[in-house]
Protein backbone atom coordinates (compact mmCIF):
# COMPACT_ATOMS: atom_id res chain seq x y z
CA UNK A 1 0.00 0.00 0.00
CA UNK A 2 1.49 3.31 -1.11
CA UNK A 3 1.99 5.91 1.61
CA UNK A 4 2.93 9.52 0.88
CA UNK A 5 3.89 12.36 3.18
CA UNK A 6 1.15 14.96 2.81
CA UNK A 7 2.48 18.47 3.45
CA UNK A 8 -1.06 19.65 4.13
CA UNK A 9 -1.57 17.32 7.13
CA UNK A 10 2.15 17.01 7.99
CA UNK A 11 1.96 13.23 8.13
CA UNK A 12 2.30 10.09 6.06
CA UNK A 13 -1.02 8.91 4.67
CA UNK A 14 -2.20 5.94 2.67
CA UNK A 15 -2.79 7.01 -0.91
CA UNK A 16 -6.12 5.84 -2.32
CA UNK A 17 -8.17 6.90 -5.32
CA UNK A 18 -11.39 5.74 -6.89
CA UNK A 19 -11.39 3.87 -10.22
CA UNK A 20 -7.56 3.82 -10.38
CA UNK A 21 -7.38 7.31 -11.95
CA UNK A 22 -4.86 9.75 -10.45
CA UNK A 23 -4.99 13.45 -11.29
CA UNK A 24 -1.72 15.30 -10.75
CA UNK A 25 -0.74 18.92 -11.28
CA UNK A 26 2.95 19.82 -11.16
CA UNK A 27 4.31 23.33 -11.31
CA UNK A 28 6.49 23.59 -14.39
CA UNK A 29 9.17 26.05 -15.43
CA UNK A 30 8.89 29.80 -15.76
CA UNK A 31 10.35 30.06 -19.23
CA UNK A 32 12.55 33.14 -18.98
CA UNK A 33 15.83 31.18 -18.85
CA UNK A 34 17.19 27.64 -18.98
CA UNK A 35 16.11 25.28 -16.20
CA UNK A 36 18.79 24.91 -13.55
CA UNK A 37 19.55 21.62 -11.84
CA UNK A 38 17.50 22.65 -8.81
CA UNK A 39 14.42 22.81 -11.04
CA UNK A 40 15.36 19.46 -12.50
CA UNK A 41 15.44 17.84 -9.08
CA UNK A 42 11.76 18.72 -8.60
CA UNK A 43 10.91 17.56 -12.12
CA UNK A 44 12.81 14.29 -11.58
CA UNK A 45 10.78 13.66 -8.45
CA UNK A 46 7.60 14.13 -10.48
CA UNK A 47 8.99 11.61 -12.95
CA UNK A 48 9.51 8.99 -10.23
CA UNK A 49 6.05 9.67 -8.82
CA UNK A 50 4.30 9.31 -12.17
CA UNK A 51 6.35 6.30 -13.25
CA UNK A 52 5.67 4.44 -10.01
CA UNK A 53 1.96 5.19 -10.02
CA UNK A 54 1.75 3.86 -13.58
CA UNK A 55 3.81 0.84 -12.54
CA UNK A 56 1.24 0.15 -9.84
CA UNK A 57 -1.51 0.15 -12.46
CA UNK A 58 -2.97 3.62 -12.05
CA UNK A 59 -4.18 5.67 -14.98
CA UNK A 60 -2.30 8.93 -14.42
CA UNK A 61 -3.44 12.24 -15.84
CA UNK A 62 -0.49 14.54 -15.31
CA UNK A 63 -0.52 18.27 -16.03
CA UNK A 64 2.69 20.29 -16.03
CA UNK A 65 2.17 23.94 -16.79
CA UNK A 66 4.47 26.28 -18.65
CA UNK A 67 4.50 29.75 -17.10
CA UNK A 68 4.96 31.96 -20.14
CA UNK A 69 3.86 35.31 -18.66
CA UNK A 70 5.16 36.46 -15.29
CA UNK A 71 7.25 39.25 -13.71
CA UNK A 72 10.64 37.65 -14.50
CA UNK A 73 9.66 37.17 -18.13
CA UNK A 74 8.58 40.81 -18.40
CA UNK A 75 11.91 41.91 -16.96
CA UNK A 76 13.79 39.67 -19.40
CA UNK A 77 11.81 41.09 -22.33
CA UNK A 78 12.61 44.63 -21.24
CA UNK A 79 16.27 43.66 -21.53
CA UNK A 80 15.59 42.24 -25.01
CA UNK A 81 13.33 44.86 -26.63
CA UNK A 82 13.62 43.30 -30.09
CA UNK A 83 11.98 40.04 -28.96
CA UNK A 84 8.28 39.39 -28.55
CA UNK A 85 6.73 37.32 -25.78
CA UNK A 86 5.82 34.28 -27.89
CA UNK A 87 9.19 33.90 -29.61
CA UNK A 88 11.16 34.60 -26.45
CA UNK A 89 9.34 32.01 -24.35
CA UNK A 90 9.24 29.44 -27.16
CA UNK A 91 13.05 29.33 -27.16
CA UNK A 92 13.15 28.34 -23.49
CA UNK A 93 10.14 26.03 -23.78
CA UNK A 94 11.99 24.12 -26.50
CA UNK A 95 15.08 24.03 -24.27
CA UNK A 96 12.97 22.67 -21.40
CA UNK A 97 11.68 19.82 -23.56
CA UNK A 98 15.24 19.05 -24.64
CA UNK A 99 16.22 18.78 -20.97
CA UNK A 100 13.26 16.50 -20.27
CA UNK A 101 14.28 14.20 -23.11
CA UNK A 102 17.88 14.04 -21.91
CA UNK A 103 16.72 13.24 -18.37
CA UNK A 104 14.19 10.73 -19.70
CA UNK A 105 11.33 12.43 -17.87
CA UNK A 106 7.98 10.93 -18.76
CA UNK A 107 5.76 13.02 -21.00
CA UNK A 108 2.94 14.76 -19.17
CA UNK A 109 -0.63 14.44 -20.41
CA UNK A 110 -0.88 18.21 -20.88
CA UNK A 111 1.53 21.15 -20.99
CA UNK A 112 -0.78 24.16 -20.75
CA UNK A 113 0.63 27.64 -21.27
CA UNK A 114 -0.74 30.52 -19.25
CA UNK A 115 -1.13 32.72 -22.33
CA UNK A 116 -3.58 30.17 -23.79
CA UNK A 117 -5.93 30.62 -20.83
CA UNK A 118 -6.38 34.38 -20.62
CA UNK A 119 -10.14 34.31 -21.26
CA UNK A 120 -10.66 31.58 -18.67
CA UNK A 121 -8.48 33.47 -16.20
CA UNK A 122 -10.60 36.58 -16.65
CA UNK A 123 -13.83 34.60 -16.15
CA UNK A 124 -12.35 32.95 -13.07
CA UNK A 125 -11.45 36.33 -11.57
CA UNK A 126 -14.94 37.67 -12.31
CA UNK A 127 -16.41 34.76 -10.38
CA UNK A 128 -14.14 35.52 -7.40
CA UNK A 129 -15.29 39.16 -7.50
CA UNK A 130 -18.94 38.04 -7.69
CA UNK A 131 -18.49 35.79 -4.67
CA UNK A 132 -16.84 38.58 -2.68
CA UNK A 133 -13.33 37.07 -2.54
CA UNK A 134 -11.73 39.61 -4.88
CA UNK A 135 -11.98 43.32 -5.55
CA UNK A 136 -10.88 45.84 -8.15
CA UNK A 137 -8.85 48.93 -7.23
CA UNK A 138 -8.59 52.37 -8.82
CA UNK A 139 -5.88 51.49 -11.34
CA UNK A 140 -7.84 48.51 -12.69
CA UNK A 141 -5.89 45.77 -10.89
CA UNK A 142 -7.77 43.02 -9.06
CA UNK A 143 -6.71 41.58 -5.70
CA UNK A 144 -7.70 38.57 -3.63
CA UNK A 145 -9.01 39.47 -0.17
CA UNK A 146 -7.23 37.31 2.41
CA UNK A 147 -9.66 38.29 5.13
CA UNK A 148 -12.50 36.64 3.20
CA UNK A 149 -10.77 33.25 2.99
CA UNK A 150 -10.66 32.01 6.58
CA UNK A 151 -8.40 29.00 5.95
CA UNK A 152 -5.56 30.97 4.39
CA UNK A 153 -2.22 29.68 5.63
CA UNK A 154 -3.22 26.05 6.22
CA UNK A 155 -0.52 24.66 3.93
CA UNK A 156 2.37 26.80 5.13
CA UNK A 157 0.95 26.98 8.68
CA UNK A 158 0.80 30.74 8.77
CA UNK A 159 -0.81 32.70 11.55
CA UNK A 160 -2.09 35.84 9.86
CA UNK A 161 -2.35 37.65 13.18
CA UNK A 162 1.43 37.51 13.63
CA UNK A 163 2.32 38.86 10.20
CA UNK A 164 3.07 42.47 9.40
CA UNK A 165 0.75 44.45 7.21
CA UNK A 166 2.12 46.86 4.62
CA UNK A 167 0.85 50.38 4.28
CA UNK A 168 -1.31 49.56 1.25
CA UNK A 169 -2.56 46.18 2.47
CA UNK A 170 -1.82 44.79 -1.00
CA UNK A 171 1.14 43.34 -2.83
CA UNK A 172 1.49 43.37 -6.60
CA UNK A 173 4.67 41.34 -7.15
CA UNK A 174 4.47 37.62 -7.96
CA UNK A 175 7.02 36.53 -5.35
CA UNK A 176 7.30 37.80 -1.78
CA UNK A 177 8.11 36.69 1.75
CA UNK A 178 5.78 35.74 4.58
CA UNK A 179 6.57 39.04 6.31
CA UNK A 180 5.08 40.85 3.31
CA UNK A 181 1.80 38.96 3.45
CA UNK A 182 -1.08 41.04 2.06
CA UNK A 183 -3.91 40.76 -0.41
CA UNK A 184 -2.28 39.40 -3.53
CA UNK A 185 -2.81 40.37 -7.13
CA UNK A 186 -4.99 38.38 -9.53
CA UNK A 187 -4.99 40.79 -12.47
CA UNK A 188 -2.33 43.42 -13.07
CA UNK A 189 -3.44 46.61 -14.74
CA UNK A 190 -1.12 47.66 -17.53
CA UNK A 191 1.88 49.84 -16.73
CA UNK A 192 4.59 51.06 -19.13
CA UNK A 193 7.06 48.52 -17.74
CA UNK A 194 4.88 45.76 -19.21
CA UNK A 195 5.85 46.93 -22.70
CA UNK A 196 4.07 44.89 -25.34
CA UNK A 197 2.78 42.28 -22.92
CA UNK A 198 -0.91 42.91 -22.23
CA UNK A 199 -4.40 41.76 -23.14
CA UNK A 200 -7.48 43.88 -23.69
CA UNK A 201 -10.20 42.15 -21.65
CA UNK A 202 -13.43 42.94 -19.85
CA UNK A 203 -11.27 43.44 -16.74
CA UNK A 204 -9.36 46.10 -18.66
CA UNK A 205 -5.92 46.23 -20.23
CA UNK A 206 -3.40 44.14 -18.35
CA UNK A 207 -2.08 40.64 -17.63
CA UNK A 208 -2.69 37.89 -15.07
CA UNK A 209 -0.78 37.47 -11.83
CA UNK A 210 1.31 34.33 -11.54
CA UNK A 211 -0.73 32.51 -8.89
CA UNK A 212 -4.10 32.66 -10.66
CA UNK A 213 -2.64 31.01 -13.75
CA UNK A 214 -2.07 27.63 -12.08
CA UNK A 215 -5.49 27.54 -10.41
CA UNK A 216 -7.25 28.14 -13.71
CA UNK A 217 -5.19 25.65 -15.70
CA UNK A 218 -5.55 22.96 -13.05
CA UNK A 219 -9.31 23.32 -12.64
CA UNK A 220 -9.84 23.61 -16.41
CA UNK A 221 -7.99 20.38 -17.15
CA UNK A 222 -8.44 18.27 -14.01
CA UNK A 223 -11.55 19.56 -12.28
CA UNK A 224 -12.12 21.23 -8.92
CA UNK A 225 -10.34 18.62 -6.79
CA UNK A 226 -7.13 16.84 -7.74
CA UNK A 227 -5.29 14.00 -6.07
CA UNK A 228 -1.73 15.33 -6.00
CA UNK A 229 -0.07 18.70 -6.45
CA UNK A 230 3.72 18.71 -6.55
CA UNK A 231 6.52 21.24 -6.72
CA UNK A 232 9.65 22.47 -4.99
CA UNK A 233 9.40 23.50 -1.34
CA UNK A 234 10.07 27.12 -2.32
CA UNK A 235 6.58 27.17 -3.88
CA UNK A 236 4.71 26.40 -0.66
CA UNK A 237 4.51 30.10 0.12
CA UNK A 238 3.16 32.15 -1.46
CA UNK A 239 2.39 30.28 -4.67
CA UNK A 240 0.69 27.13 -3.45
CA UNK A 241 -0.93 28.87 -0.52
CA UNK A 242 -2.47 31.32 -2.95
CA UNK A 243 -3.54 28.55 -5.30
CA UNK A 244 -5.50 26.95 -2.47
CA UNK A 245 -7.22 30.22 -1.58
CA UNK A 246 -8.21 31.07 -5.16
CA UNK A 247 -9.29 27.57 -6.11
CA UNK A 248 -11.32 26.77 -3.01
CA UNK A 249 -12.93 30.20 -3.00
CA UNK A 250 -13.92 29.63 -6.62
CA UNK A 251 -15.28 26.08 -6.36
CA UNK A 252 -16.18 25.74 -2.65
CA UNK A 253 -14.47 22.34 -2.81
CA UNK A 254 -11.13 21.02 -1.50
CA UNK A 255 -8.48 21.81 -4.12
CA UNK A 256 -5.81 19.15 -3.46
CA UNK A 257 -5.82 15.89 -1.48
CA UNK A 258 -2.03 15.39 -1.29
CA UNK A 259 0.59 18.14 -1.43
CA UNK A 260 4.09 16.84 -2.19
CA UNK A 261 7.15 19.11 -2.13
CA UNK A 262 10.77 18.24 -2.83
CA UNK A 263 13.53 19.84 -0.78
CA UNK A 264 16.02 22.41 -1.99
CA UNK A 265 19.20 21.48 -3.79
CA UNK A 266 22.45 22.87 -2.38
CA UNK A 267 25.68 23.26 -4.33
CA UNK A 268 28.73 22.40 -2.23
CA UNK A 269 26.74 23.31 0.86
CA UNK A 270 25.55 26.68 -0.51
CA UNK A 271 22.38 27.87 -2.12
CA UNK A 272 22.56 28.02 -5.90
CA UNK A 273 22.87 31.50 -7.39
CA UNK A 274 24.41 33.07 -10.46
CA UNK A 275 26.11 35.60 -8.19
CA UNK A 276 27.92 32.75 -6.42
CA UNK A 277 29.06 31.19 -9.69
CA UNK A 278 27.40 27.86 -8.86
CA UNK A 279 24.37 28.06 -11.14
CA UNK A 280 24.34 24.93 -13.33
CA UNK A 281 22.16 23.74 -16.17
CA UNK A 282 22.17 20.48 -18.10
CA UNK A 283 24.16 22.25 -20.79
CA UNK A 284 26.85 23.21 -18.30
CA UNK A 285 27.21 19.60 -17.16
CA UNK A 286 27.26 18.24 -20.69
CA UNK A 287 30.13 20.57 -21.55
CA UNK A 288 32.06 18.72 -18.84
CA UNK A 289 31.08 15.36 -20.39
CA UNK A 290 28.55 14.37 -17.79
CA UNK A 291 25.60 12.20 -18.74
CA UNK A 292 22.33 13.93 -17.68
CA UNK A 293 21.12 10.54 -16.44
CA UNK A 294 23.98 10.51 -13.93
CA UNK A 295 22.39 13.63 -12.46
CA UNK A 296 19.05 11.84 -12.34
CA UNK A 297 20.69 8.92 -10.53
CA UNK A 298 22.15 11.40 -8.03
CA UNK A 299 18.69 12.84 -7.42
CA UNK A 300 17.31 9.34 -6.80
CA UNK A 301 20.09 8.61 -4.31
CA UNK A 302 18.52 11.09 -1.88
CA UNK A 303 14.92 11.02 -0.67
CA UNK A 304 12.94 13.91 -2.11
CA UNK A 305 12.05 15.11 1.39
CA UNK A 306 15.73 15.47 2.31
CA UNK A 307 18.04 18.26 1.24
CA UNK A 308 20.52 17.14 -1.39
CA UNK A 309 24.01 18.61 -1.52
CA UNK A 310 25.30 18.52 -5.09
CA UNK A 311 29.04 18.13 -5.57
CA UNK A 312 31.02 17.11 -8.61
CA UNK A 313 32.59 14.32 -6.56
CA UNK A 314 29.16 12.82 -5.98
CA UNK A 315 28.24 13.29 -9.65
CA UNK A 316 31.44 11.47 -10.67
CA UNK A 317 30.43 8.52 -8.51
CA UNK A 318 26.99 8.43 -10.13
CA UNK A 319 28.47 8.66 -13.61
CA UNK A 320 30.67 5.64 -12.88
CA UNK A 321 27.76 3.72 -11.36
CA UNK A 322 25.60 4.43 -14.39
CA UNK A 323 28.34 3.36 -16.80
CA UNK A 324 28.81 0.14 -14.84
CA UNK A 325 25.07 -0.58 -14.95
CA UNK A 326 24.87 0.05 -18.68
CA UNK A 327 27.94 -2.14 -19.22
CA UNK A 328 26.19 -4.96 -17.35
CA UNK A 329 23.03 -4.51 -19.43
CA UNK A 330 25.11 -4.73 -22.58
CA UNK A 331 26.63 -8.00 -21.36
CA UNK A 332 23.19 -9.43 -20.58
CA UNK A 333 21.86 -8.37 -23.99
CA UNK A 334 24.72 -10.04 -25.84
CA UNK A 335 25.48 -13.00 -23.62
CA UNK A 336 26.58 -16.04 -25.59
CA UNK A 337 27.06 -19.38 -23.88
CA UNK A 338 27.33 -23.08 -24.61
CA UNK A 339 25.47 -23.78 -21.36
CA UNK A 340 22.18 -25.62 -21.72
CA UNK A 341 19.04 -24.40 -20.02
CA UNK A 342 18.93 -25.47 -16.38
CA UNK A 343 15.45 -25.31 -14.88
CA UNK A 344 16.66 -25.39 -11.29
CA UNK A 345 19.04 -22.50 -11.94
CA UNK A 346 16.31 -20.63 -13.80
CA UNK A 347 13.91 -20.96 -10.87
CA UNK A 348 16.56 -19.78 -8.37
CA UNK A 349 17.36 -16.71 -10.48
CA UNK A 350 13.68 -15.96 -10.92
CA UNK A 351 13.07 -16.21 -7.17
CA UNK A 352 15.96 -13.82 -6.45
CA UNK A 353 14.68 -11.41 -9.12
CA UNK A 354 11.14 -11.42 -7.76
CA UNK A 355 12.51 -10.85 -4.26
CA UNK A 356 14.40 -7.77 -5.48
CA UNK A 357 11.31 -6.41 -7.23
CA UNK A 358 9.29 -6.93 -4.05
CA UNK A 359 11.88 -5.07 -1.95
CA UNK A 360 11.99 -2.17 -4.42
CA UNK A 361 8.21 -1.87 -4.28
CA UNK A 362 8.18 -1.97 -0.47
CA UNK A 363 10.76 0.84 -0.42
CA UNK A 364 8.87 3.01 -2.90
CA UNK A 365 5.55 2.34 -1.18
CA UNK A 366 7.09 4.08 1.84
CA UNK A 367 6.89 7.66 0.59
CA UNK A 368 8.93 6.90 -2.54
CA UNK A 369 12.07 5.94 -0.62
CA UNK A 370 14.31 5.93 -3.68
CA UNK A 371 17.65 5.58 -1.80
CA UNK A 372 16.48 2.29 -0.27
CA UNK A 373 15.09 1.17 -3.62
CA UNK A 374 18.49 1.86 -5.21
CA UNK A 375 20.18 -0.21 -2.50
CA UNK A 376 18.12 -3.19 -3.66
CA UNK A 377 18.88 -2.36 -7.28
CA UNK A 378 22.61 -2.38 -6.56
CA UNK A 379 22.17 -5.73 -4.82
CA UNK A 380 20.60 -7.09 -7.99
CA UNK A 381 23.43 -5.65 -10.08
CA UNK A 382 26.00 -7.46 -7.92
CA UNK A 383 24.00 -10.67 -8.24
CA UNK A 384 23.85 -10.37 -12.04
CA UNK A 385 27.55 -9.53 -12.31
CA UNK A 386 28.49 -12.61 -10.29
CA UNK A 387 26.39 -14.84 -12.56
CA UNK A 388 27.99 -13.41 -15.69
CA UNK A 389 31.57 -13.66 -14.43
CA UNK A 390 31.01 -17.26 -13.32
CA UNK A 391 29.59 -18.15 -16.73
CA UNK A 392 27.21 -20.59 -15.05
CA UNK A 393 23.96 -19.43 -16.67
CA UNK A 394 22.45 -19.99 -20.07
CA UNK A 395 21.51 -17.34 -22.60
CA UNK A 396 17.85 -17.79 -21.69
CA UNK A 397 18.55 -16.99 -18.04
CA UNK A 398 20.55 -13.91 -19.06
CA UNK A 399 17.50 -12.78 -21.04
CA UNK A 400 15.33 -13.37 -17.97
CA UNK A 401 17.55 -11.13 -15.84
CA UNK A 402 17.54 -8.49 -18.57
CA UNK A 403 13.74 -8.49 -18.57
CA UNK A 404 13.75 -7.77 -14.84
CA UNK A 405 16.10 -4.84 -15.40
CA UNK A 406 13.71 -3.52 -18.04
CA UNK A 407 10.92 -3.83 -15.49
CA UNK A 408 12.96 -1.84 -12.97
CA UNK A 409 13.81 0.76 -15.58
CA UNK A 410 10.12 1.46 -16.13
CA UNK A 411 10.26 2.84 -12.58
CA UNK A 412 13.61 4.65 -12.65
CA UNK A 413 14.03 5.67 -16.29
CA UNK A 414 17.83 5.46 -16.12
CA UNK A 415 19.23 2.63 -18.18
CA UNK A 416 20.55 2.41 -21.73
CA UNK A 417 19.81 -0.91 -23.40
CA UNK A 418 21.92 -2.08 -26.32
CA UNK A 419 20.81 -3.77 -29.51
CA UNK A 420 21.26 -7.49 -29.89
CA UNK A 421 24.14 -8.61 -32.07
CA UNK A 422 23.02 -11.14 -34.65
CA UNK A 423 23.64 -12.34 -38.19
CA UNK A 424 27.16 -12.13 -39.61
CA UNK A 425 28.52 -10.32 -36.56
CA UNK A 426 27.27 -13.04 -34.23
CA UNK A 427 28.74 -15.71 -36.50
CA UNK A 428 32.09 -13.96 -36.45
CA UNK A 429 31.93 -13.71 -32.63
CA UNK A 430 31.48 -17.47 -32.42
CA UNK A 431 34.33 -17.90 -34.91
CA UNK A 432 36.57 -15.94 -32.60
CA UNK A 433 35.35 -17.94 -29.58
CA UNK A 434 36.03 -21.28 -31.27
CA UNK A 435 39.49 -20.10 -32.43
CA UNK A 436 40.35 -19.20 -28.84
CA UNK A 437 38.93 -22.49 -27.62
CA UNK A 438 41.21 -24.43 -30.01
CA UNK A 439 44.14 -22.19 -29.07
CA UNK A 440 44.24 -20.51 -32.49
CA UNK A 441 45.25 -17.28 -30.79
CA UNK A 442 46.38 -15.55 -33.99
CA UNK A 443 42.84 -15.76 -35.43
CA UNK A 444 41.29 -15.03 -32.06
CA UNK A 445 43.37 -11.91 -31.49
CA UNK A 446 42.87 -10.65 -35.04
CA UNK A 447 39.08 -10.95 -34.70
CA UNK A 448 39.16 -9.27 -31.29
CA UNK A 449 40.99 -6.30 -32.84
CA UNK A 450 38.43 -6.20 -35.64
CA UNK A 451 35.60 -6.03 -33.12
CA UNK A 452 37.47 -3.43 -31.11
CA UNK A 453 37.62 -1.23 -34.22
CA UNK A 454 33.83 -1.58 -34.44
CA UNK A 455 33.46 -0.39 -30.84
CA UNK A 456 32.54 -3.85 -29.55
CA UNK A 457 34.25 -5.13 -26.40
CA UNK A 458 34.44 -8.90 -25.97
CA UNK A 459 34.46 -10.40 -22.49
CA UNK A 460 35.57 -13.99 -22.11
CA UNK A 461 33.70 -16.09 -19.55
CA UNK A 462 33.60 -19.84 -18.84
CA UNK A 463 31.77 -21.62 -21.67
CA UNK A 464 31.08 -18.45 -23.61
CA UNK A 465 31.55 -14.71 -23.99
CA UNK A 466 29.82 -11.34 -23.84
CA UNK A 467 29.93 -8.57 -26.40
CA UNK A 468 29.13 -4.98 -25.46
CA UNK A 469 29.23 -1.78 -27.42
CA UNK A 470 31.54 0.84 -25.94
CA UNK A 471 29.73 3.44 -23.84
Amino acid sequence: MLKLFNDLTRKKETFKVQEQVVKIYSCGPTVYDYCHIGNLRAFSFDDLLVRYLKYKGYNVIHVRNLTDVEDKIIKALNNNPDRNLKDYTKYYIDAFFEDCKKMRLTDSSYYPRATEYIDKIVDFIYELIRKGFAYKVHDGSVYFSLSKFKEYGKLSQLDKRDLKQGASGRISTDEYSKEELNDFVLWKAYTPKDGKVFWETKLGKGRPGWHIECSVMSISLLGSTIDIHSGGEDLIFPHHENEIAQSEAFSSKPFVRFWLHSKHLLINGQRMAKSLGNFYTIRDLEKQNYNPLALKLLFLSCNYKNQLNFTFDSLNVMQKNLNDINQLLGQLTNYFSENQFNEEKHDAVQKKSEDIIKKVKIALDDNLNSPLALTHLYDYISFANSLISSGEISKKIAELILDYFKDLDSIFGLFTFQEKISGDLEAKLWQRYNARKTKDFATSDALRKEFDSLGIVIGDIPNGFTATRKI
